[in-house]
């Protein structure tokens, strides 16, 4: 899950770039991520949020991040 926070940019402010050229690349590292993840999701994310790991802010964060890419996966076909 830890990957999955870093490949969305680990709630730091990435530097400008192009969109689309930021989009590739963030679907990119997105594909890959989603191709090499074992395990439940949802247990992952209650372990992360029990643990400290992760804080509900940054949970919700992710959230986001990942519904403007299910969004982005579904515009550009990939």
């Amino acid at each position: 899950m830890a990957s999955l926070f870093n490949a969305l940019g680990g709630g730091q402010v990435m530097p400008q770039q192009p969109v689309q050229n930021g989009m590739t690349n963030f679907l990119e590292q997105y594909k890959q991520f989603k191709q090499t993840f074992q395990g439940d999701p949802n247990e992952v994310i209650r372990q992360k949020l029990q643990s400290g790991e992760f804080t509900q802010n940054q949970l919700m964060q992710a959230q986001g991040m990942l519904k403007q890419a299910y969004e982005m996966q579904n515009l550009f076909g990939t």
